[in-house]
């Protein structure tokens, strides 16, 4: 064998560009799917730190009323409080912030924000998870304002250098007092995967706000462990209940309709990671394995291509005697040589691309761990082998044959016939084909991205930075929150560069923002509609350039003293007060603000603007006064003059929060340019990589067809001879060629698009913005596979056309 791989070594730098393209190839096609397996082991496959042997199961409510269906992930707490009491004894029931707070600890190095889970009694319990410092979490009432926080393992490392006695130690969070009770086991980061501290739900009116635990704000997930002996159908029944308690406790409604209410159980590990994050990975998984069909199929091309060079060789090697076992043992061991090379560049490939990909590190994450933190390891390595190895078996088939088929006779005869070709049309149609399908797939996840940014907004992102603050009730100054955010605001407009400012609960773009119910007052026919709540200050509306569809904007006038008003986005205004002006309009929202029984006089409509689904209609939206009504965690806007960049204005925002209020200080700060860069670059990535798997392929295709029709055209240059000395154009000799390879790369690209098309009505139903035939995209696709077979095919047509009749008739 030590001898075949040296024999092979020699012939492999023989022919170094075909060695190197094969080599490229190859190794261009392993990366990409080590890559993604890589990606999908440590990410999206990431075994769990809890629910292992437990039934751990997400709850959702489903509304129905007037035909309409609504599903709902999040809770408000009276609801939660129903499905608990309903469900216990048997079935336990648990309640935590549906994403996890970032709050700010004080600690020995000073102040740091960390990721924290509001949990209710009973959770730890539920989970199965013990501290491995401290005593087990009594299920103490939610009544009663519980000052005890559990460290994660990692925390308690990093800050506090993994000191047993921190336990008992008072700490400050949020500017309050909290007792450190435990210390939880490593690798536990809670339901989220990623939280970094939990404190108990009575704690929630301190560290958010006061009604957090009233009303309708839908602000909790609702976690359900079911028993091992509990049977499916009490599970069921149970649940019915549930959703009937929940609706007498609750008042939903779809429509403006009161809802019918049930209760549905998800298993908890399948919901963890995002179904649009699942099938996206899913689709350029698909798209890699088309590139290694391709490549597959190219590489067989190319290992037929030299052993046709070579068949006078292996004529003389049967005829001396040579077995049909040495002649397969040595193109074994050529191909061995590609593959081990391939493998090795592959690896250096990929260490590369994970590198690039690390960029893109927060778009793709389940828990804790994000596309930064995947790394090559055995398991990758452990994968790259067996695919190469299979890929190894794949290629060799076509050279086996071929080889096993030959005999002395044919393989010393001068000119082979060309018509023994057909076979490997078949692979250069099947190359062209797959490749269609990849070009179908990068226009579409193109246009979806395209869509993505050219998507309506409703404000304009341009020369906008924000930055968010928290203020815990212990910091907040005499004059309140509302009055923190005038003071700020005044100071920051007469600084340099800034040309408006504004505060917010929550941004276009950036999710966040409350859900809550709003009724009309005085309330007619039980209406109560689903709205997403914000609360601004200063000239918001006008650094945002949302425009003003009726009324007048929320401004400086409307302080704590003054009326209640509100504002109401278009489309919440049109919905649920159809038919004349909705101004004067008295309206409450579910969250006891304003605490004036008569409500808040609606004395504008603006237009809507984006959430972080660009792909879906902009939710309802009411705008209250900050003044009047604030959150403890707000963002400050900051609009720059025209010309001056707005990432530079973040010392000024610091140093002038620094003189209001020099506690606090500023986190998340971004210009909205950037906040919409992150919100499509998941749809750009996905573009980015599937139009490099289609070029790739693109490529591949076109030297597949080259080789075959260069092979076509050197096996009937006598007849090419032939035909000019009787007369033939070289112009006739060049259109044959041309013809011949433009229907063999129409053939495949009328069946790649045909399987392109069904592969796209499939993922229309799963991927967002690729709904839909574009037709733009099937013309570009078409136009590209033409060119493709063309370019590929000029040269082979060139050559045809410069045959020699002389050489020709000597021959005859």
């Amino acid at each position: 064998m030590l001898s075949d791989l040296r024999l092979a070594a020699l012939r492999l730098a023989a022919a170094p560009i075909s060695t190197l393209v094969a080599i490229g190839c190859l190794a261009l096609g392993l990366a990409a799917a080590i890559m993604v397996y890589s990606v999908v082991d440590q990410v999206v496959l990431r075994p769990s730190s809890i629910a292992r042997g437990q039934d751990v199961r997400l709850l959702e409510l489903e509304l129905r009323a007037g035909g309409q269906q609504q599903s709902l992930s999040n809770w408000s707490y009276p609801a939660f409080e129903a499905l608990r009491d309903t469900l216990a004894p048997d079935f336990t029931a648990i309640a935590v912030t549906r994403t996890p707070l970032w709050l700010t600890l004080a600690t020995a190095g000073g102040a740091e924000r960390i990721r924290t889970e509001i949990v209710s009694p009973g959770y730890f319990q539920a989970l199965g998870v013990t501290p491995t410092l401290g005593g087990e979490p009594g299920a103490q009432a939610s009544t009663a304002v519980d000052a005890r926080i559990w460290l994660s393992h990692s925390l308690w490392r990093d800050s506090y250098a993994a000191d047993p006695a921190v336990l008992g130690r008072q700490v400050s969070l949020q500017g309050m007092p909290f007792v450190v009770a435990g210390v939880l086991p490593a690798g536990f980061q809670g339901i989220s995967e990623q939280s970094a501290a939990f404190i108990p739900m009575s704690a929630a009116p301190s560290v958010t706000f006061a009604n957090r635990l009233k009303g309708a704000t839908s602000f909790w997930h609702a976690v359900m462990v079911v028993p091992a002996a509990a049977q499916a159908a009490a599970l069921d029944a149970r649940l019915a209940v549930a959703g009937e308690r929940v609706r007498d406790a609750i008042d939903m409604r779809v429509g403006g309709e009161r809802a019918e209410v049930s209760v549905h159980a998800q298993l908890w590990t399948a919901t963890r990671v995002d179904p649009v994050l699942r099938q996206t990975v899913g689709a350029v998984g698909w798209g890699i394995a088309l590139l290694l069909a391709i490549v597959a199929v190219n590489l067989i091309l190319l290992a037929l291509a030299r052993q046709d060079q070579r068949r006078r060789e292996f004529g003389v090697r049967i005829s001396l005697g040579a077995g049909r076992v040495s002649l397969l043992r040595l193109l074994a061991a050529e191909m061995l040589l590609v593959f081990a090379a391939g493998l090795l560049l592959a690896w250096l490939l990929g260490s590369a691309g994970l590198a690039l990909l690390a960029r893109f590190g927060d778009l793709v994450r389940v828990g804790g761990v994000g596309l930064a933190e995947v790394q090559l390891g055995a398991a990758s390595l452990g994968f790259g082998c067996a695919l190469a190895a299979l890929v190894l078996l794949c290629v060799l088939a076509g050279p086996a044959r071929a080889a096993l088929r030959l005999s002395a006779v044919s393989a010393l005869r001068p000119s082979p016939p060309a018509r023994g070709l057909g076979n490997r049309r078949w692979l250069a149609g099947t190359q062209f084909a797959l490749a269609t399908m990849l070009l179908i797939g990068a226009g579409y996840a193109a246009n979806a991205a395209w869509r993505a940014l050219q998507a309506p907004l409703g404000f304009n992102p341009d020369e906008l930075l924000s930055s968010q603050i928290a203020m815990p009730d212990a910091l907040q100054p005499a004059d309140g929150v509302g009055g923190f955010l005038t003071r700020l605001t005044t100071a920051l407009e007469g600084a340099p560069g800034v040309e408006r400012v504004a505060s917010a609960a929550c941004l276009p773009l950036s999710g966040g923002c409350d859900s809550v119910n709003l009724e009309a007052v005085p309330r007619s026919d039980d209406a109560e509609w689903s709205v997403e709540l914000n609360m601004v200050s200063g000239d918001y509306f006008g650094a945002l350039g949302v425009p003003l569809r009726e009324g007048r904007y929320l401004d400086a006038r409307d302080r704590s003293e003054a009326p209640a008003v509100a504002v109401l986005s278009a489309s919440a205004a049109s919905r649920y007060f159809p038919g004349g002006s909705t101004l004067g309009r008295k309206v409450k929202v579910s969250i006891g603000f304003p605490e004036d029984p008569a409500g808040a006089t609606v004395v504008g409509v603006v237009g809507d603007v984006a959430g972080t689904d660009l792909d879906a209609d902009a939710a309802p939206m009411v705008y209250l006064s900050a003044l009047q009504t604030a959150y403890n965690d707000n963002m400050v806007i900051v609009q720059a003059r025209p010309g001056i960049d707005a990432q530079s204005l973040a010392p000024t925002v610091a140093a002038t929060l620094r003189q209001v209020q020099p506690e606090l200080a500023l986190w998340d700060t971004a210009t909205m340019e950037q906040r919409l860069a992150g919100l499509t670059a998941q749809r750009r990535l996905v573009a980015a990589l599937t139009a490099a798997l289609a070029g790739l392929s693109l490529l591949l295709a076109g030297t597949g067809i080259y080789a075959v029709f260069d092979l076509l055209v050197r096996r009937r240059q006598r007849e090419f001879g032939v035909r000019l000395a009787l007369g033939a154009s070289r112009a006739t000799l060049r259109h044959t060629v041309l013809t011949d390879a433009l229907i063999t790369a129409g053939i495949a690209t009328a069946a790649g698009l045909a399987l392109g098309l069904i592969a796209m009505a499939v993922l229309a139903s799963r991927l967002p913005g690729t709904e839909g035939t574009s037709q733009p995209v099937l013309a570009l696709v078409i136009a590209l596979m033409a060119a493709t077979a063309l370019l590929a095919s000029w040269w082979p047509a060139h050559r045809a056309a410069q045959a020699d009749p002389m050489n020709a008739l000597r021959h005859e």
